[in-house]
């Protein structure tokens, strides 16, 4: 909940177990989608099996004007 984020003294307290990801030929329109879906301002990165970054909504909103 909001309230137990505001009040989390650790990252242990607040973090998420059911990360979201995508890889580098995810289509932009897709990856806008699961950000709107999931609720989420940034994701993840992989290629095989190893993060290689993360992309957010403000790159998105660059790389579609």
């Amino acid at each position: 909940s909001e309230a137990k984020k505001l009040t989390a003294k650790q990252v242990e307290d607040i973090y998420n177990t059911k990360v979201v990801s995508v890889g580098p030929e995810t289509e932009l329109g897709d990856i806008a989608n699961i950000m709107s879906e999931q609720k989420v301002h940034t994701l993840p990165m992989v290629d095989d099996g190893k993060m290689v970054g993360v992309i957010g909504k403000l790159d998105l909103i660059r790389a579609m004007l």
